[in-house]
């Protein structure tokens, strides 16, 4: 497994540039279904440069269908987001119960709280049941619960509030890449990018005929 630290963003696949995280899970998984190694090229945010080696031959046809990233040890960096509520349902529980835009949530039924992602376990493990909130608002140290709805996630039910969290928009824009390509530039790679595909079709299908992949 791949020791990949949140802050390293990926520049090259093998001789390729990838530009964006669809463009690194392709690269991985063409590799993946012809069995080799790769050589990535890393880069973090001091601009430090060091090259990671990704032996993919042991890959097997049930983890191409998984989330291969994942199993390869590649997650992506999701920013810590604060306990802080942005924007409320209108007439949803939260809104409902009390809870306001710029509360900062403390706790979750006595259990200290640090980042949002907190929030949404909590909420989403109690489908129907009263959740209590320890909220600091403004200075005031307040006591907020709330009564979840119930709504299904699938075959699971999970609980929702109505509360989304208020962001920090320059640490959004640092993790956010844009590209974009001049017409010509555009069809050319768009071809290009069919051709790919045919090709790993065709790759598939061959290791389909051999029993490599179900």
């Amino acid at each position: 497994m791949l020791n990949w630290c949140p802050e390293i963003l990926s520049q090259e696949v093998g001789d390729v540039e990838v530009e964006t995280w669809q463009q690194l899970r392709w690269e991985l998984l063409d590799h993946a279904v012809r069995k080799q190694s790769v050589e990535l090229e890393v880069r973090n945010e001091r601009d430090e440069i060091r090259l990671e080696k990704l032996d993919l031959s042991g890959i097997g046809p049930d983890e191409l269908d998984a989330d291969l990233l994942r199993t390869i040890g590649i997650v992506r960096y999701n920013a810590p987001i604060a306990p802080v509520i942005g924007e409320l349902s209108n007439n949803g529980p939260a809104e409902r119960d009390g809870l306001q835009p710029g509360d900062q949530i403390t706790s979750i039924d006595g259990k200290s709280v640090k980042q949002w992602g907190e929030v949404v376990a909590a909420v989403r493990s109690s489908p129907g049941k009263p959740v209590l909130f320890g909220i600091d608002r403004g200075g005031a140290q307040l006591s907020v619960t709330v009564q979840t709805d119930t709504v299904n996630d699938g075959e699971t039910a999970i609980g929702r509030i109505g509360a989304a969290p208020q962001f920090d928009e320059s640490q959004m824009q640092r993790l956010i890449t844009q590209v974009r390509y001049a017409p010509v530039e555009a069809l050319y790679r768009a071809t290009a990018k069919m051709g790919e595909v045919s090709l790993f079709t065709l790759r598939m299908l061959g290791r389909m005929v051999v029993g490599d992949v179900r």
